[in-house]
């Protein structure tokens, strides 16, 4: 029974988060995913972990309210990024701008030695 109550939530939660992820980062999803998976991976071996232990110092009430807590928390971080996150990725995006516009130096640019191109060749090396 607890599976067909609990499960539901947790992999709206889940689906939801990782659509986030695929749109919020265009061209690069596939690794934000992997990132994704691998965070999950780490962290429910360090909680597994961790359990035993918890639960003996601070017993099953303890235990319990804390899981609770982070869920809280995890849940107000969902609702920050419903407000701000069409901000964030505007930011976002005109930093991506900027990056790019910035790897597209004139040829007569300074080398990454610091000097200016021999002869007044232009240096066909993108330098970033």
């Amino acid at each position: 029974m607890t599976m067909l109550t609990e499960s539901p939530p947790h992999s709206w939660i889940y689906s939801s988060t990782l659509a986030y992820i695929v749109d919020a980062n265009p061209g690069r999803s596939s690794a934000a995913v992997a990132t994704n998976s691998c965070f999950r991976g780490v962290t429910g071996f360090a909680l597994t972990l961790a359990a035993v232990p918890l639960q003996d110092s601070v017993g099953d009430g303890g235990l319990y309210t804390l899981w609770a807590g982070l869920l809280v928390l995890c849940e107000l971080l969902f609702l920050l990024v419903q407000v701000r996150g069409g901000q964030w990725r505007m930011a976002a995006e005109e930093c991506e701008k900027a990056k790019a516009q910035s790897c597209f130096r004139p040829a007569s640019a300074v080398n990454v030695d610091g000097l200016p191109p021999p002869g007044g060749e232009a240096n066909v090396h993108n330098q970033s």
